[in-house]
């Protein structure tokens, strides 16, 4: 089992080294409309460039600090990014007037992509990363948007975080891929995925939260496939509500403190896994259906 568990983590490792190069993006969807390509540097030029069909590139070596961009009102204005309210219960209407706003959470703003559809950000080759300051805000918050792609990036929080900032956020959105990102804590939790449809993570890291690893609530087709949870805490970690077709597989869970799962209504399958967590902090286990899947207490 030891051999199983080495094995699993380097292949993990190696995944994870190789970044998704730009030609590697080039597959579109069947029938979606062509992307503009926009080159970013700055927190500025990604707010500029977030449109719909649109494919934004952050070259090598880029980190991207968002906060001072979101914070200043005239570049707000000048954009017309405007206040969103994220606790609405239903962000529909946004699917016939999409809009680029902001969230303020305490400490700061956060920015809250809405409506949009066909966008792609992504990182180019190693060392882009997306970061922002205020410890209650999601690094990207996306609603009622489809056919969303974050590639070969890494985000995070400059501090930790305390009660809500996690690092990405997918409230009603539909078809959704995230592949070779690095999400660090602080943020609270990597992905808050509520009533979407068709969430892929692939080949990425969620490490170091302070609160949760996930959490998926009222959402259909979520996969996570080849991932490494690890150094998360403190409460319970993977939180499933109501949502059916939830898939882990070839993940890796290690290193972790708190109760492990937290799943109800629908089964949550986990296949060709490896779970190292004590036996006593595993959760509801009986909610999960194991296909060679290797649990091992630490």
């Amino acid at each position: 089992m030891k051999t199983i568990r080495q094995f699993l983590v380097l292949l993990l490792l190696l995944v994870m080294a190789v970044p998704v190069t730009v030609s590697a993006q080039k597959k579109k969807a069947v029938g979606a409309p062509k992307q503009k390509v926009e080159r970013v540097v700055t927190a500025e030029g990604l707010i500029r460039a977030l449109k719909s069909n649109t494919r934004i590139i952050i070259p090598e070596g880029t980190e991207i600090l968002l906060t001072p961009a979101l914070e200043n009102d005239a570049l707000c204005d000048l954009l017309h990014i405007v206040k969103i309210d994220t606790y609405a219960d239903d962000f529909s209407s946004f699917k016939q007037r999409p809009t680029l706003g902001w969230a303020d959470h305490f400490d700061g703003r956060e920015l809250v992509v809405a409506g949009m559809r066909n966008i792609t950000i992504e990182g180019e080759g190693e060392g882009a990363r997306l970061i922002v300051t205020p410890r209650y805000a999601y690094v990207l918050r996306f609603v009622a948007c489809t056919g969303i792609k974050v590639n070969n990036l890494t985000l995070g929080h400059t501090d930790e975080g305390y009660c809500q900032g996690g690092v990405l956020s997918f409230h009603q959105c539909d078809n959704v891929n995230i592949d070779h990102c690095d999400m660090f804590g602080c943020g609270t939790e990597g992905i808050e995925a509520v009533n979407s449809t068709n969430l892929a993570c692939e080949n990425s890291i969620i490490r170091e939260c302070s609160y949760f690893i996930m959490t998926v609530k009222g959402c259909t087709g979520v996969q996570f496939t080849g991932c490494y949870f690890f150094l998360n805490k403190e409460f319970t970690l993977v939180n499933v509500n109501g949502s059916k077709n939830v898939v882990f597989t070839r993940c890796l869970f290690e290193e972790n403190k708190g109760t492990l799962f937290r799943v109800n209504d629908f089964k949550v399958v986990l296949e060709d896994c490896v779970v190292n967590h004590p036996e006593d902090s595993r959760g509801d286990t009986q909610m999960l259906t194991l296909k060679t899947t290797d649990w091992i207490a630490p």
